[in-house]
């Protein structure tokens, strides 16, 4: 039931051996792996720690009796992951140490993705898929974050590669190994069953003769079992999570595409995003051409597969989000291994020189990308640094958001496992109104104020309380977050009732 893959076959007076055919298509990719590692291996250890990267490595230090009642009460998205990062902590604790987890997962989806853009379209299109993976600058981002996108992507990559091989080549082996894999990929981000779903409804395209059955259905069944307690945390662990999360707009989902293409950058990720949009129409071009000619085939399958694992993750939260705001850019990371093998699948379409031509132009402009994408998400490393070097005793500690978290890690990387100077952490927002109390309590207060470009009522009002009875000493900007000192003034009778 397998079908050869559509390529031009260049004939030959002697066809190349099985070694040649080897060398010709392992040299290439062991130079486009040893890329990825590369770029992803920059600035590694320079980049301050964001809040997320700073929860995982929080989560992943608790004991396993508090581990486990966390996740079991509001953090098991991503429980493989943090399972894995307890054993990888033990070598390290330093930026470079923990991000190296998430770079291995990366590089290796480079290899995984060649394998499978190859089964699917042959060499030429898996070089180029491996090619565009190793310089997108959303993976790469991913690969240096201490979270769990770098895994579930090689999980996903994976997963298709079996649920491809168990159709054309069904063992009891394969199937089984699909059903592992996919499961760890659904507790790697719940986002993945999204993804898995589109797998399940690709096999519409395919006709009952080439499906076979019982394999197929026991694998959806166990799959469906054992990843029942995720959705069931889904409903009932509903504890304001997702709360951040904005109600849709058509424009997200034009964001949604440049991260997927470029991983930000706005005339860089504009440009490169047209370039992909051209290999995907030349795909589209390629699936209705087959489709017309032969509707229920494996080649025609592949395409389908491949266009609903890119569209329907992205179509369904968008959706559902007007009912429950879910749709969130970096989450559609689940779709990003469809997108590159639609564009490469297009690239390897196109005339030769054509491809000589754009080629180049492409991988300049996502390697652009790339090193706009070494910008750190969230400088909590020099905020908390410049807070802790200046705090004095008795100093209060103000955060409209979850800085805490972040000062007591980077204290305890600074200081040791004492922390550094002794904080006074006033509440927010219950103190904020009662901000007119703040200066009988404390000569000095600090305020960190994160996101900096987010306001709303209760931060006003406690900027104007403090405002009333300090006077402002120092103000600090980081990257996404500003810190502020409020000191006293030098006389009491200056102070306020």
């Amino acid at each position: 039931m397998s079908e050869t893959p559509i390529t031009t076959v260049v004939p030959a007076e002697i066809p190349p051996s099985h070694s040649q055919q080897w060398r010709s298509s392992s040299i290439p990719l062991a130079v486009v792996l040893l890329l990825g590692l590369v770029l992803r291996l920059l600035y590694l250890g320079e980049k301050s720690l964001w809040l997320d990267e700073i929860s995982s490595v929080t989560f992943a230090r608790l004991d396993w009796h508090n581990f486990w009642n966390l996740m079991s009460a509001r953090e098991a998205n991503m429980v493989s992951y943090y399972l894995l990062l307890r054993g990888w902590i033990h070598l390290g604790e330093s930026e470079l140490v923990l991000r190296l987890l998430s770079v291995i997962f990366g590089v290796a989806t480079i290899g995984a993705i060649y394998v499978f853009a190859k089964d699917f379209f042959g060499r030429q299109t898996a070089l180029l898929a491996a090619l565009l993976l190793a310089v997108n600058g959303a993976h790469v981002r991913a690969s240096q974050w201490i979270r769990s996108y770098s895994l579930l992507l090689l999980l996903i990559v994976l997963s298709s590669i079996l649920l491809a091989r168990g159709l054309q080549r069904p063992t009891r082996r394969i199937w089984i190994l699909y059903g592992l894999v996919t499961v760890l990929a659904v507790y790697s981000h719940f986002m993945v069953g999204l993804l898995i779903t589109a797998q399940w409804i690709s096999l519409l395209f395919l006709p009952r003769r080439y499906i076979p059955r019982k394999q197929v259905f026991t694998a959806i069944a166990a799959v469906t079992l054992f990843s029942l307690p995720a959705a069931i945390f889904v409903v009932s662990r509903n504890v304001g999570q997702l709360n951040w999360v904005a109600n849709p707009r058509p424009l997200e989902l034009y964001h949604t595409a440049i991260f997927l293409a470029a991983g930000g950058g706005k005339a860089v990720g504009n440009i490169f995003l047209v370039i992909c949009v051209i290999g995907c129409a030349l795909s589209t071009q390629e699936f209705r051409r087959i489709w017309s000619a032969s509707p229920h085939s494996f080649l025609s399958w592949r395409y389908a597969f491949l266009f609903t694992c890119l569209f329907f993750p992205v179509l369904f939260s968008f959706l559902l989000s007007y009912w429950k705001p879910v749709f969130f850019y970096r989450y559609l990371i689940v779709s990003l291994p469809a997108f590159l093998a639609l564009v490469a699948r297009g690239f390897d379409l196109m005339p030769r020189r054509w491809l000589r031509a754009l080629l180049p132009v492409a991988v300049g402009l996502s390697l652009a990308a790339v090193f706009i994408s070494y910008r750190p998400e969230e400088d909590w490393k020099g905020a908390c640094g410049y807070l802790l070097q200046n705090t004095r005793p008795g100093d209060a500690t103000i955060f409209n958001g979850q800085g805490r978290l972040p000062l007591e890690y980077y204290g305890r990387r600074l200081y040791g496992e004492k922390g550094g100077p002794a904080l006074i952490f006033a509440g927010y927002p219950a103190a904020g109104s009662a901000g007119a109390g703040y200066g009988r309590l404390y000569p000095r207060v600090w305020f960190v104020y994160f996101p900096d470009f987010v306001s709303d009522a209760n931060i006003r009002t406690l900027q104007s309380n403090l405002a009333s009875i300090y006077s402002l000493r120092t103000e600090r900007k980081f990257k996404a977050i500003k810190v502020t000192l409020y000191e006293r003034p030098k006389s009491p009778s200056d102070v306020g009732p």
